[in-house]
């Protein structure tokens, strides 16, 4: 048997269509829905999205799934014969990088930059912490010629990559697209946020770089990336999987497969990252909790408004120094809002934007709860230079965000998800003077059934993770 594949930069195609793949392709995708479901349950569904599509005896899929489907053919017929046609200009889009031109690096990062000397694309993985932004810059500097698109997120997270460009570049090669920031001229490299993403010259980029890559997941994001038509992917981070969406194999669709990959234990023993310790806090509550099948109304009364469980918050954050940084992290600014009663000494940053309607509901008006772009970046400066000392943030500060300085952290949120166990804690992996260990503080919640697993699935994680996890001691 003879199977012809013929790659392309973005798509590949294989004829015959072996049906055995059509499994591997594919993957159950949780649909979230507000509200209740027609069957009165959680707002919850799931539909099979395909990654592939089927042309009488011959097939197609995503790039970036070639060498997995070249595995699964291999395996499944191993006697059978392939004829790989490759289309793809790799002596033009693989230049020879220029390594003189890079800094000084720690070590084990060198294999991420040789990942992307060698490859067509894929993903590089790394803990929070690893040195992304700088990476990212070294990459720019060892391909001088190459049209290069950065994208990210988060606006905090563009504006730094950035302005660390241009401290080594000319400022007239690079562009910034995004958070209110629009260049119209033409620039080798643009920096710019994935809702931007459609203002670059996308068609014409030669390589393109994809800080927190767990993010394509979204549909809006990847049928953007749909505009990229030869250029070299690689999708930087953390989180390889975890999407409460289960959409993780678009990944791999989008960039290609793992390339590198430093584990944590790795990246503490080079001094890529400050180790985290965990401390844990046992919290037993006497309010009541109403049952219920909507997921709002779970967290609203086991975590938003939990009074014992928020006064062990509180009693946790104020038995630090009034000198020492702590930052809080919750999920909404009902919790943010109801935890400052109890600490009205820390600052409370969220989003910024807040409805008169929503600031209502919550007891407010929509003037005390705004913050504007400027206060927002000036809280974010000085929590980073460690002037502001006490902050409850909601997730608006669990990503993009580089506070060198801070030791404690205290996740407040509830969230059992993979990817908030590795974004929330990894505030705290930022190397700095004086930092020895970053203490993570968490809840085994102990007050209701699904409280208690969702705090279980936590700790495991950790466990997982190789940090050292200990009880709460004031």
């Amino acid at each position: 048997m003879v199977f012809t594949i013929k790659r392309g930069p973005t798509v590949v195609s294989v004829s015959p269509w072996p049906r055995f793949l059509e499994r591997h392709l594919s993957y159950r995708k949780v649909v979230h829905s507000f509200g209740r479901s027609a069957g009165g349950r959680t707002g919850m569904s799931f539909v099979v999205e395909n990654l592939f599509i089927k042309d009488g005896d011959s097939g197609m899929f995503p790039a970036g799934l070639c060498d997995k489907v070249l595995r699964l053919i291999k395996a499944e017929h191993p006697a059978a014969r392939i004829e790989i046609e490759d289309y793809r200009r790799l002596q033009e889009l693989m230049p020879i990088p220029d390594f003189s031109r890079i800094d000084e690096l720690r070590p084990g990062q060198d294999e991420i930059l040789l990942a992307v000397a060698s490859s067509c694309g894929g993903l590089l993985v790394g803990g929070c912490g690893l040195g992304k932004t700088f990476l990212i810059t070294q990459i720019c500097r060892m391909y001088p010629t190459l049209n290069i698109v950065i994208l990210s997120p988060r606006v905090s997270v563009v504006k730094t990559i950035y302005s660390n460009l241009t401290a080594c570049l000319p400022s007239t090669a690079v562009a910034m697209i995004g958070g209110g920031s629009v260049c119209r001229e033409k620039r080798r490299i643009t920096v710019a946020t994935t809702r931007s993403a459609l203002k670059c010259d996308l068609k014409n980029c030669d390589l393109l770089l994809f800080d927190e890559a767990h993010n394509v997941g979204s549909n809006q994001i990847a049928e953007h990336l749909g505009y990229v038509e030869r250029a070299r992917r690689f999708g930087f981070t953390a989180t390889p999987a975890g999407r409460s969406d289960g959409a993780d194999l678009v990944m791999e669709a989008v960039f290609g497969p793992k390339l590198a990959d430093i584990p944590y234990q790795d990246a503490v023993k080079n001094g890529l990252v400050t180790p985290i310790e965990v401390r844990v806090v046992d919290v037993v509550s006497s309010e009541y909790i109403p049952d219920s099948e909507m997921m709002t109304t779970r967290k609203r009364w086991n975590y938003w408004r939990n009074k014992s469980r928020n006064q062990e918050i509180a009693r946790v954050a104020l038995a630090f120094p009034a000198d020492e940084q702590v930052l809080i992290m919750v999920e909404t600014l009902e919790h943010a809002l109801n935890l400052h009663k109890l600490l009205p000494e820390f600052t409370l940053v969220h989003y910024g934007s807040v409805s008169a309607e929503r600031a209502r509901r919550l007891g407010y008006s929509k003037d005390s709860l705004s913050i504007d772009k400027d206060k927002m970046d000036s809280y974010r400066s000085r929590f980073a230079s460690g002037d502001l000392k006490k902050v409850i943030a909601t997730m608006v500060w669990a990503e993009g965000v580089n506070f060198p300085g801070l030791s404690c952290l205290i996740r407040a949120d509830g969230a059992p998800g993979e990817i908030r166990g590795e974004q929330i804690p990894g505030r705290l992996s930022r190397l700095s003077v004086g930092k020895d260990v970053g203490i993570l503080i968490d809840f085994n919640d102990k007050f209701s059934p699904w409280a208690a697993r969702r705090a279980a699935a936590r700790m495991a994680f950790y466990r997982r993770r190789g940090w050292r996890t200990l009880p709460f001691s004031a």
